[in-house]
């Protein structure tokens, strides 16, 4: 299924009812993808990545753990990486473990940092 195929099968199906379309990780396991580092926490070890193809692919910002970080990345660079989908678990409401599938980030790099824009534009 192509990304614009999927996006309009999310957009025609109830949201209860939509599952991510972790299928294309296998099909496209190579596939690289660009975005921008949304948040970075070195407490915690991880940090998202917010692109909009993958999000119309998985429906969510794609997780990036702080080993995949590279050297000097600093939040709103622009990265290309591939997507693993790795499976977490999780408590629902009731507590029971539910397990979902969350695309990761492998073979991170940077494209373009803000401090070169910032530079360019002082």
């Amino acid at each position: 299924q192509t990304p614009q195929a999927s996006y309009q099968a999310y957009q025609q199906t109830p949201q209860a009812a939509y599952q991510p379309n972790f299928g294309a990780l296998s099909s496209g396991a190579n596939k690289e993808f660009e975005g921008s580092l949304k948040s970075l926490s070195e407490k915690h070890g991880y940090g998202f990545i917010a692109c909009e193809e993958a999000r119309q692919l998985y429906q969510r910002d794609v997780y990036i753990h702080s080993n995949q970080v590279p050297t000097g990345a600093k939040v709103l660079d622009r990265v290309r990486f591939t997507i693993k989908a790795v499976e977490k678990e999780k408590k629902d409401k009731s507590g029971e473990i539910q397990k979902e599938m969350r695309p990761t980030a492998e073979n991170v790099r940077i494209v373009h940092t803000t401090a070169a824009a910032l530079a360019a534009s002082s």
